[in-house]
């Protein structure tokens, strides 16, 4: 065996130099891995902080983009378990700002408990169903299905989209009492015309007397049914919003005093005195001829309803850059129950009356409807029994 102290001292340096060396390399070595494993973790953290924002980011990115969505846009999954709901349908269902992870069935009140039951258990993936409630107001809802499928064939998710359709259904209506009311009025006219013409065809035409009075009945119901006509064409044209005004700056008070020339036939038949209020010095910027129109329908109700031997007043008040216009007449009054819908399609307070007049029902609605095209509005005011004023309003200068 050789002792220690028989090996020289070069090599037992030598030998120490290596060790020291060794260590020295493997202490730069850990310490140089160790930088490296923090630099990846502080990488790795960095990461993990950009995915985080960029997933945020993309989520408030989507939900930007559903609550942008008119319609109300509800996502769970198969168990009913919320992933998103847009402000829409927050705001129908009164959910409360944070419902994701919350089951559908355990937050929804009746009348939607029960609906969106159905909807969740149904086997159809289309389903659709109609739902009404009150909140405040009448409102009707339309409610749409569908299934995210996953490339397993599993479901991912279920979409509702709920479409508020009151508007809708509120249009459907309209159309349908327009349709009921259009017939309704064409039907009376022309049975009577009928009536006549077969009762002259069964003899009376041979009768001087009597088939003059039918044929003088004849033509008012016939110019009956050109009014009609002209007044539904008008007011289609109207609401369509395909109406083109002549925008000018006349003289209203010259406007006036063309419709009381039209009107003084009818004024003097029923000895009524028209007043023409409107100063020299008034302009309006209108279509005089839409406005002239406007002014027609008024005078013509306020002499046909009015009191015999009555009076008419055409009266203006000049507020900034809008004139209102007042017609008052001294006749029966508007019931208070009427005073909302008289500027309806084919409302009247007294229908025989109204048609016995040559009314066609349609002549405040066509009023409402030329005065609303010059950004301006149309309401009455009236004491039952001392008479009524129907006031509009309309533009003395043109709008910027």
């Amino acid at each position: 065996m050789i002792a220690i102290t028989d090996i020289p001292n070069w090599l037992l340096l030598t030998i120490a130099a290596i060790i020291i060396l060794a260590v020295l390399l493997i202490f730069f070595w850990f310490n140089k891995m160790n930088k490296e494993l923090k630099d990846i973790l502080q990488k790795s953290d960095e990461l993990n902080n950009a995915i985080e924002t960029e997933k945020l980011k993309f989520k408030h990115q989507l939900d930007l983009i559903f609550d942008s969505i008119k319609d109300g846009v509800l996502i769970v999954d198969e168990n009913g378990i919320i992933l998103h709901a847009n402000v829409t349908v927050k705001k129908w269902f009164n959910f409360p700002e944070s419902i994701a992870g919350k089951n559908i069935l355990n937050i929804l009140t009746t009348p939607f408990l029960d609906t969106f039951t159905k909807l969740l258990r149904s086997e159809n993936p289309d389903a659709e169903t109609d739902i009404e409630f009150r909140n405040p107001t009448n409102c009707n809802l339309h409610i749409e299905r569908s299934v995210i499928k996953q490339e397993s064939g599993g479901i991912y998710g279920i979409v509702f989209i709920v479409r508020d359709q009151t508007r809708l259904m509120t249009l459907e209506k309209t159309r349908q009492e327009f349709v009921a009311n259009v017939s309704h009025e064409l039907r009376t006219p022309l049975t009577l015309i009928k009536g006549y013409v077969e009762t002259l065809l069964d003899g009376a035409k041979d009768e001087p007397q009597t088939s003059v009075r039918f044929l003088e009945t004849i033509k008012k119901h016939s110019d009956r049914l050109n009014f009609l006509i002209d007044d539904l064409l008008t007011i289609s044209t109207l609401e369509s919003g395909e109406v083109k005004l002549n925008f000018q700056t006349h003289k209203l008070r010259e406007i006036v005093n063309d419709v009381i020339n039209d009107l003084k036939v009818r004024a003097e038949e029923n000895n009524t005195i028209i007043h023409n209020q409107l100063d020299d010095t008034i302009d309006a910027f209108v279509d005089p001829e839409r406005i002239k129109q406007v002014f027609y329908n008024l005078i013509d109700n306020a002499i046909k309803y009015g009191k015999n031997s009555g009076n008419v007043w055409i009266e203006c008040q000049k507020n900034e850059s809008v004139l209102k216009v007042g017609v008052k007449d001294d006749g029966p009054g508007i019931p208070p129950e009427a005073r909302d819908r008289i500027f309806e399609r084919f409302y009247r307070i007294d229908k025989a009356r109204s048609r016995e007049q040559g009314g066609t029902g349609l002549g405040l609605s066509i009023v409402k409807h030329i005065v609303q095209a010059h950004s301006g509005k149309a309401w009455v005011e009236s004491q039952f029994g001392k008479g009524s004023i129907f006031y509009f309003t309309i533009p003395t200068t043109k709008k910027i």
